[in-house]
């Protein structure tokens, strides 16, 4: 390692040798340095009406939010209200089947990083990464639908369907500065989209297969798979684009099995591409390749107070990838290989005392 201190005076004594950009700095340091207050003032008033089988939950929060944040050279700030009502019901068809169905108002906050207006400068690869402290919050209608079925073992089937109405959304956007100190710079900012539409279907099977014979009945499937559709404004494009950071597809599979002190589970993982940054046209946007990981999870309860275990991530070593536009054209390949870990671990350390 080397002296701080020796290293410092060494730099004093030698300052002329050392090539110093004060541009270079104030870019780099000013980016980090910023003060930023969030307020969020909220209240809500609900209740609970049963009407023989069906049961309502009206209810309505109210949020007032102000947040202001500023570096060495730039500062912003900004405040909503907003009254968000909403309602769910339930439907008993019978003891083990109900139908649920909600109609509610909700918004998501920007990131509070990139509220902060920031300035992040690459002048070799004449990059710049800018916050935005003028983003609005995401507001969006909800509808929903769910029928569910659980069976008199453990486990339960579901399957609904979705809608939703976002104004305001929050992208990331790729676009070349046109003008000032950084003019033909590419910039990556976020911003808000216009309105935007979102629908699908989702279904679920999470049983326990305790119904099959000797050591089998240790065997259970949990699994989901959701498709989703979108319609969205983006600035410069219209409508009829896929709303960002939103896959087509995602599902979930695992296997587990637990018998005795004996417990695993083998888990498979999916999403579908997805728009990572919004370029000037869709040919410049970058996407995110889609995604599948196998996982395992295994333990052992060697006794009352020890337990053997073993987790492994990505056991097929599956790339982190992106592309620009179209897959023949990557822009970011990463493997991270399999990795995990093994060991023991106390459940009830006081166990070997109470012996």
């Amino acid at each position: 390692m080397a002296d701080p201190a020796a290293s410092w005076d060494f730099f004093q004594q030698n300052r002329d040798s050392f090539e110093l950009s004060s541009d270079d700095t104030r870019e780099a340091s000013d980016a980090e340095n910023f003060d930023a207050d969030e307020n969020v003032f909220a209240g809500y008033a609900m209740t609970t009406l049963d009407f023989g089988r069906l049961r309502v939950t009206p209810g309505v929060r109210f949020e007032y939010t102000g947040d202001y944040a500023s570096t060495t050279a730039v500062s912003g700030s900004n405040d909503y209200t907003h009254i968000l009502p909403g309602s769910t019901l339930r439907y008993q068809l019978d003891g083990r089947t109900n139908l649920r169905g909600a109609v509610t108002r909700s918004l998501a906050r920007p990131n509070y990083r990139d509220l902060v207006p920031y300035r992040l400068v690459n002048r070799e690869d004449e990059e710049i990464e800018l916050g935005n402290p003028e983003l609005e919050v995401t507001t969006a209608t909800n509808v929903d639908l769910l029928f569910e079925r659980y069976f008199q073992s453990i486990g339960v089937l579901s399957g609904g369907v979705f809608y939703k109405q976002l104004s305001d959304y929050i992208y990331s956007s790729t676009y070349d500065l046109g003008s000032g100190t950084y003019a033909g710079f590419e910039a990556v900012q976020p911003v808000n989209g216009g309105d935007a539409t979102l629908w699908g279907v989702e279904l679920g099977l999470n049983r326990q297969l305790t119904f099959l014979p000797g050591a089998l009945a240790g065997l259970g499937l949990y699994t989901n798979y959701t498709f989703t559709d979108s319609d969205a404004e983006i600035v410069g494009r219209g409508s009829g684009n896929r709303l960002p950071g939103q896959a087509r597809h995602t599902a979930n599979v695992a296997v587990s099995y637990d018998l005795g002190g004996f417990s695993t589970r083998l888990a498979w993982n999916y999403f579908g591409d997805f728009v990572d940054e919004v370029g000037e046209d869709a040919a410049d946007d970058r996407i995110g390749a889609a995604h599948r990981q196998f996982d395992l999870a295994a333990s052992y309860q060697i006794n009352r107070g020890l337990q053997a275990f073993l987790e492994v991530i990505n056991l097929t070593d599956e790339c982190f990838c992106f592309y620009r536009g179209d897959e023949s054209r990557p822009e970011q390949q990463e493997w991270y290989s399999r990795w995990g870990h093994v060991g023991f671990k106390l459940t009830d350390p006081l166990a070997w005392f109470r012996r």
